[in-house]
């Protein structure tokens, strides 16, 4: 996994990637207990990986 930070001060966010990442709910779940959170896909990828998104 490759993780990387947006520093944006108080709104700061880290983007991770890498392969197996969604199986570790422990790198999102933060993020998901703020509040809305927004997931950017396409037509290629959302078939693969939304489903599992969604059941978190």
């Amino acid at each position: 996994m490759r993780s990387l930070c947006v520093d944006l001060g108080q709104r700061s966010y880290p983007i991770h990637t890498g392969t197996g990442i969604l199986a570790d709910s422990a790198l999102f779940a933060p993020a998901l207990s703020k509040g809305p959170v927004a997931v950017v896909t396409d037509s290629n990828v959302a078939p693969l990986y939304l489903e599992t998104l969604q059941d978190t």
